[in-house]
């Protein structure tokens, strides 16, 4: 994730695309490559030094003052807030676009990678869709699927560890039994967490 590179030499921006054609998954916020290392601005279309690897380029900023309506390809509605870049597709599909017209979100296959251009700031609920998005396209998985609104779920060498950021209590199911390293008890194949509780689960679990 590169969510903003105002300031991009030509050695990263070659880095980078080198990266996505190798196979890497990219995704790029608006506002970026604009300057090189001296901060001397780049010319013509932005960002100029992505612009192959991304499959598209720009031409006009847009500051807003108020969110703005976005839709993406299955007619899926979300809002964008204090930028938006008047951009054009060069090969790259549309994901999702302004309600006024225009690319908001952008996908090019460039070699054995993928690189995303976000050319606004979406609302978080969008963002995590865009980053789920970005994620499948990694084949990166969660360690726990299909968790609940609020419960994180991290590995951590042989212990996986689940948080309730939650205010209501909340089920985790789990693939076999384990013990919890933090109160001593087994678990079966759930586990009840308070709001706001943790649990350090051990490795009789295997993921």
């Amino acid at each position: 994730m590169a969510p903003n590179l105002f300031l991009l030499r030509d050695a990263d921006a070659a880095a980078l695309t080198a990266y996505v054609r190798g196979g890497g998954v990219l995704v790029v916020g608006p506002f970026s490559g604009i300057v090189d290392e001296r901060a001397h601005v780049r010319t013509g279309r932005f960002p100029a030094p992505l612009r192959e690897v991304l499959g598209a380029s720009g031409e006009e900023w847009r500051p807003v003052e108020e969110p703005v309506l976005c839709r993406w390809t299955d007619g899926a509605e979300f809002t964008a807030h204090t930028w938006t870049e008047l951009v054009a597709a060069e090969g790259a599909e549309t994901v999702a676009e302004f309600a006024e017209g225009g690319p908001a979100v952008l996908r090019h296959r460039a070699g054995q990678g993928v690189a995303w251009y976000v050319a606004t700031m979406p609302e978080p609920d969008a963002l995590g869709e865009l980053t789920a998005r970005a994620l499948a396209d990694a084949g990166v998985r969660g360690v726990l699927p299909d968790l609940l609104p609020g419960i994180e779920a991290v590995r951590r060498g042989d212990v996986l560890f689940l948080l309730n950021h939650g205010t209501e209590a909340a089920r985790v199911p789990l693939p076999g039994p384990a013990t919890d390293l933090l109160t001593g008890s087994a678990t079966g194949d759930q586990v009840t967490l308070a709001p706001q509780a943790v649990a350090a689960l051990t490795s009789e679990i295997q993921l």
